[in-house]
């Protein structure tokens, strides 16, 4: 019988055969062994199962599953976890040979803590484009969604807590502040993780966006009706995001509906009157710089 792992690493996955070998290879390249890898295929029709089947690592299981989405999929690997902290991975990213090695050592040097983190360097285009906050926003004892698969959560809290199947879009976030509202978060300063950031994700306009942007509404929403910490204005500025990038969705998709795009601006705007007006003129600068070529601004919105 295998040695009981201390992480159990969890990859939900769907229709992922080209870039699943990413997150693989870079947790099989980890200085710290004693992991075992739970893929959860959610309902992929692609060859997902034959590329696992080229890994012959003992401490890497593979589960099918109908399609159900990542909340499901991710609730479905906590399930059949072993290890002591249980951490979660997406299939297109990938951890630094040393993350899990800076997570332990954190661990035994902190054990009043059951919740870790470390920072994320975000990709795009395959180069470095900015870190993500270690401390939080501008200081704030924070916790962006940028950074969730750098976290290992002690899997005792995980018996209590599930992802809500009812959001497909920053239902990570959802997860996180709902951990974070009860147990503090032990921040390590380290950036231990790649975010390969693509701009086709379900996060943006494409073709699916209303569908997308009205489930992170509802997400956001929901969010807001019970969390009160320090970081309600980076949700606040989300929300009034979300409303923006619907009425640019119509305008791209869907002209017929901009009328009631422009009513839902406007409510937005009475309600968080100055976090809708920073973000207008957030946006009108940065793509300014953009379309001029001027500049480019780091952090965008």
């Amino acid at each position: 019988m295998p040695e009981t792992p201390f992480f159990s690493i969890i990859i939900p996955t769907y229709n992922r055969e080209d870039k699943l070998d990413i997150p693989i290879k870079s947790i099989l390249n980890q200085q710290f062994k004693n992991w075992e890898l739970l893929i959860i295929d959610d309902g992929s029709t692609d060859q997902t199962n034959d590329l696992i089947q080229n890994y012959s690592s003992h401490n890497i299981h593979y589960f099918y599953q109908q399609h159900q989405g990542r909340s499901a999929a991710r609730n479905l690997g906590i399930s059949k976890t072993r290890g002591t902290y249980i951490c979660f991975q997406d299939s297109d990213d990938e951890y630094l040979p040393n993350h899990l090695q800076t997570l332990y050592e954190a661990i035994l040097k902190n054990d009043t803590y059951k919740v870790f983190r470390t920072g994320m360097l975000i990709y795009e285009n395959g180069k470095l484009s900015k870190k993500s906050n270690i401390i939080g926003i501008k200081g704030r004892n924070a916790y962006p969604f940028e950074n969730f698969q750098t976290a290992a959560f002690h899997k005792s809290l995980l018996s209590e807590k599930s992802f809500s199947k009812a959001y497909f879009i920053n239902e990570d976030l959802h997860f996180f502040l709902k951990i974070g509202e009860k147990e503090p978060i032990h921040v390590i300063n380290i950036w231990t993780a790649i975010y390969h950031y693509n701009p086709r994700n379900s996060g943006g306009i494409g073709p699916h966006y209303e569908r997308n942007m009205l489930n992170r509404k509802a997400c956001l929403e929901d969010i807001l009706s019970w969390h009160h910490s320090d970081i309600r204005h980076y949700i606040i500025k989300l929300r009034c995001l979300t409303e923006l990038l619907l009425f640019a969705g119509h305008v791209k998709y869907n002209i017929e509906k901009i009328p009631g795009a422009i009513v839902n601006n406007i409510a937005i705007f009475c309600r968080f009157p100055l976090a809708y007006s920073y973000l207008c003129f957030r946006i009108i600068y940065v793509k300014w710089g953009e379309w001029s070529g001027l500049y480019r601004t780091k952090d965008r919105f």
